[in-house]
């Protein structure tokens, strides 16, 4: 990583967009967990979390445990609406700084999360024979998520250390970042003053031996809806794609960026390798400096410049690497 950004590659593997919400939640907890956690903090973190969620209806789990090494812990966890429904083996947390909170519990100064065994959970409840099968079908479709993030509150820097999300089979998404001039008081009390903060590290790293195919249906049929010749369209996207990457400005994008990008986009719409992208800039990069390109709109007006010139002393690469047969 650019700038002693923590690497997250060492870090031991740990679903979707709800999973991440209930993560994001329990950031958000009133938990005082520190050195040390007891079982009745532990347990109004998860209510308070289950509470932000509106989770409460449909929603059964094992006790709420503190464990002798310091972290919180809940077991089989199960949420389960019409037809649809999410299933974890454990979640399990720990972090410092819940009692200097601005807001109860945020943000923290330290968390560290772990959601074991994610998946979904069919309910049909005119078919429980389809939906005990369809169970047993997701049991081998597992997904974890490791979670590792601090703050620090004197130098108003929010740091993602580490984020893993662990598909089933060879398909996994890693990120850490930096944000500074992040001060929680101002962006509470006046959010329209409090702009200023902004990412200054970004790293993000997607394995793909048929993630890409999953989490791009629907993608895929919106942009393809109406083809009457579909492998022929996403061939002249993929022309589109490709000219608009040799288009990108070389100060921002150099040219070996460019063309690992191209070499990655060649794998589509099957592929089977790991994509990174890194983004340095040595002065930060934040609502206040993407206001002007929001006003513009490139992705409807295609006039990029804007954008160009608030990441012109910004570099990011890439490198893309097919996985091996």
């Amino acid at each position: 990583m650019p700038n002693g950004l923590p690497c997250p590659f060492e870090s031991p593997p740990p679903m979707r967009s709800a999973i991440l919400a209930l993560t994001t939640a329990l950031l958000a907890t009133p938990i005082h967990a520190q050195d040390t956690v007891d079982r009745a903090f532990c347990g109004t973190g998860f209510d308070t979390a289950i509470d932000l969620l509106d989770l409460g209806e449909g929603l059964t789990h094992g006790r709420v445990l503190t464990t002798s090494d310091g972290w919180c812990e809940v077991e089989n966890i199960v949420y389960l609406q019409r037809y649809v429904g999410i299933r974890i083996d454990r979640i399990r947390w720990r972090g410092a700084g819940f009692d200097n909170a601005v807001l109860p519990g945020f943000p923290l100064q330290e968390l560290v999360l772990h959601v074991e065994g994610a998946r979904n959970g069919a309910n049909i409840p005119s078919d429980p024979v389809m939906t005990y099968l369809m169970g047993l079908q997701q049991l081998r479709s597992k997904t974890d998520i490791m979670l590792d993030a601090s703050w620090d509150r004197e130098a108003e820097t929010l740091v993602l250390n580490r984020l893993h999300v662990n598909f089933p089979g060879e398909n996994s998404i890693l990120a850490a970042g930096r944000v500074v001039g992040f001060n929680a008081e101002n962006l509470i009390a006046n959010p329209a003053t409090a702009m200023g903060f902004g990412l200054t590290e970004m790293m993000v790293s997607v394995e793909s031996n048929g993630l890409f195919e999953s989490l791009g249906m629907a993608i895929g049929v919106g942009v393809l809806a109406g083809s009457e010749n579909p492998e022929e369209r996403v061939e002249e996207l993929k022309a589109e794609a490709d000219a608009f990457i040799k288009a990108l400005p070389q100060n921002v994008f150099p040219d070996p960026t460019r063309s690992e990008l191209s070499e990655a986009l060649a794998d589509l719409p099957t592929p089977s390798g790991t994509l990174t992208v890194e983004f340095s800039a040595p002065e930060a990069v934040g609502p206040a400096q993407m206001m002007a390109v929001a006003i513009n709109n490139p992705v409807l007006t295609g006039d990029f410049q804007t954008l160009w010139q608030v990441l012109d002393k910004t570099e990011i690469t890439a490198t893309y690497q097919p996985t091996a047969e």
